[in-house]
């Protein structure tokens, strides 16, 4: 059950870079890696760099608070996704998120998701 200190991140994985929605204050971030961290076959095939990344990104758009809890995120991983993700690649992207400090990872696959959508949660039924 989300509580109000909670804050939800959206991040859409594309070759070599994050998009971040901080779904309550719909503050976004774009970043795109210096040194890669996607190659043709995976879009995260170089962890430690994406996960430094990632890590970073989530400081700078999280509220500052003396209750700080870590971030709910929901994983999207929009390129080489096709046909699904296989199990290896469900492990990295929840094992990325945690490693950037997320206290609970979903995975959404399909349409990106509008923030209407995800203040109604629908990442969490699958609705």
């Amino acid at each position: 059950m989300l509580k109000v200190f909670d804050q939800v991140i959206y991040v859409q994985i594309t070759k070599n870079a994050f998009n971040l929605l901080h779904v309550e204050s719909n503050k976004q971030s774009h970043v795109s890696a210096a040194e890669p961290f996607s190659t043709e076959r995976l879009a995260v095939a170089h962890f430690q760099i994406a996960e430094t990344i990632l890590n970073k990104e989530l400081q700078k758009i999280c509220r500052k608070s003396f209750f700080k809890a870590s971030p709910i995120v929901v994983m999207h991983q929009l390129y080489q996704a096709e046909g699904g993700l296989c199990e290896v690649e469900v492990r990295i992207l929840k094992e990325l998120a945690i490693g950037a400090g997320a206290r609970h990872v979903y995975l959404w696959e399909g349409e990106p998701l509008s923030r209407e959508q995800l203040l109604r949660k629908v990442y969490a039924t699958g609705v």
